[in-house]
């Protein structure tokens, strides 16, 4: 073959790098579908957000509504409890007479009802034992100071008194209190309580009888 000849051309590599052809209207016709698509996510998340907050705010709200609501019973219950009290002390006056000293103890703010008194054929208070439900004792923290208060039903004369014994067994605690009248012993009370102070049963011992 001669040199020159037509049929073989040699055709030369370009020099420089080639870039591929660009599609046109590709780029274009993506780009509102992915904006619309990330549009919708971002909407899909703050939905989201706010219905989680929505729900949280809810149950705070219940949450204290519910905390109000128990404050509220119990400061019902309080008030329920106290105008029993009244009541049951006005019962007595509801027969035609006011309530004596023997009312007011049997069924006032200490012994509620829950204890059973005992007196003698001389209308003098003998004795106080438990008689409510398991759990529901009194508890009194000063001994003497009840005795002061209630010295009137006892009709014992006395201007002293002291503690003379005190035994503890394993559940209860038996105290001994001594009234004195001028030195002379004028009576004797024995009361039965726990480790608590919960009044179980008290005894009044008097020498005259």
């Amino acid at each position: 073959m001669s040199e020159g000849s037509g049929d073989n051309k040699v055709v030369p590599f370009p020099s420089h790098k080639v870039r591929p052809t660009k599609v046109e209207g590709v780029t274009e016709k993506v780009r509102p579908i992915y904006l619309k698509h990330r549009a919708i996510f971002i909407m899909a998340l703050i939905f989201t957000v706010f219905l989680s907050t929505f729900i949280a705010s809810r149950v705070n709200i219940s949450r204290e509504i519910a905390s109000d609501l128990d404050r509220r019973d119990l400061q019902e219950d309080i008030i329920l409890a106290k105008k029993i009290s009244r009541e049951s002390l006005r019962h007595p006056a509801s027969s035609g007479r006011e309530p004596t000293a023997e009312d007011i103890l049997r069924h006032g703010e200490f012994l509620a009802g829950l204890y059973s008194l005992n007196f003698d054929d001389k209308g003098s208070l003998r004795g106080i034992a438990f008689s409510g439900p398991n759990g529901s004792e009194k508890y009194m923290q000063d001994r003497k100071d009840f005795i002061k208060i209630n010295s009137d039903l006892m009709r014992i004369q006395f201007d002293n008194i002291k503690q003379s014994e005190s035994i503890r067994d394993t559940k209860y605690i038996f105290e001994v209190y001594e009234l004195t009248n001028g030195g002379t012993l004028a009576g004797r009370i024995h009361f039965k309580v726990d480790a608590e102070n919960r009044l179980y049963s008290m005894q009044i011992e008097s020498p005259t009888l």
